[in-house]
């Protein structure tokens, strides 16, 4: 008995810790400037090649859109023009790990390590202070923002906002920076992440899957044409622990906030939008009946004549 444990136990530490390093990982994916169609660019912040698009009046008031998990600036194609056009100075961005930037394991892509980086986006635009719209996990890094750089902040606008949560428990996170994790985390990556799938699972985002079209579909599965997108994957498992915004800490977070949420959303539903409307001292909640976790396209005219006003009451208290 004790010879057959002791086979299953060597066949398990070859299986976990040296077969990943036999199965070739090949360089995939194509240079992310053929993949840009938005009239975006590129900047490098922190080592990193950047996208991101840019629009209206420079010296309009600058809003930071921050894109949520598996979304990119293509989440805010219904917003920017119209935000722009109404007078301000927009700028989207493809977070680490996302989009067309650039994709490695070698950096820390938790919340609070993005939010440095935006810091750092702004600063490579030129741009001081900013009101931050943030998706989703968006929310998450524009909350640790405004919690490290309150200055640089003139308004939060929360959508679907997620806070508390990491993406994957810790114990999860550990064992996805230990090497042999890692590269099962990639193999499995390439292997799962079909576009099929990933644009399924958008599906289930929206109030009405059928919101998820071909079109939008080909949007969001930009990323998987990308280089290293099976690392992005591994890194984000890796550093989520560290995601969850301190909630006590919510308090602290004084400037005006709105906070839009979809009432049909199952991905992080509106109990968490009035949870966060209470926890911040000054704060308005904006419901939509029919939209689900992507309210800014599920309902763009509306989002974006909501966020307008917000913007021009906030622009004359100021």
């Amino acid at each position: 008995m004790r010879r057959w444990l002791l086979r299953i136990l060597l066949l398990l530490i070859i299986v976990i810790f040296i077969v990943p390093f036999l199965i070739p990982l090949n360089p995939t994916g194509v240079d992310p400037r053929t993949l840009a169609s938005d009239g975006g660019q590129f900047v490098e912040v922190e080592g990193l090649d950047t996208y991101y698009v840019e629009r209206g009046p420079d010296d309009g008031q600058p809003l930071l859109l921050v894109h949520g998990l598996g979304g990119s600036t293509f989440s805010w194609r219904d917003n920017i023009g119209p935000l722009a056009e109404a007078g301000y100075h927009v700028l989207a961005l493809d977070r680490p790990g996302f989009g067309l930037t650039e994709k490695t394991l070698a950096f820390d892509v938790s919340a609070p390590s993005q939010a440095d980086f935006l810091a750092a986006f702004m600063d490579a635009r030129g741009i001081d202070h900013a009101v931050l719209i943030g998706h989703s996990a968006g929310g998450g890094i524009i909350a640790h923002f405004a919690l490290k750089y309150p200055g640089r902040v003139d308004g939060l606008i929360f959508v679907d906002g997620a806070l508390g949560h990491p993406s994957a428990p810790p114990i999860v996170g550990t064992l996805a920076g230990f090497a042999p994790f890692t590269r099962w985390l990639q193999i499995g990556a390439r292997v799962y992440l079909t576009p099929e799938r990933y644009g399924d699972m958008l599906a289930s985002a929206y109030a009405d899957p059928a919101f998820a079209t071909e079109a939008v579909r080909a949007g969001y599965t930009k990323v998987l044409q990308t280089p290293n997108f099976d690392q992005a994957l591994a890194a984000l498992i890796r550093d989520s622990a560290n995601n969850p915004v301190p909630l006590d800490r919510l308090s602290e977070i004084g400037m005006p906030s709105l906070l839009i949420w979809g009432r049909e959303d199952t991905w992080v539903p509106l109990a968490n939008g009035e949870a966060l409307a209470d926890a911040l001292p000054n704060a308005e909640l904006i419901v939509y009946e029919d939209a689900g976790h992507l309210p800014m396209e599920e309902a763009a005219d509306q989002f974006n004549a909501d966020v307008i006003g917000w913007l021009g009451r906030l622009g004359e208290a100021g």
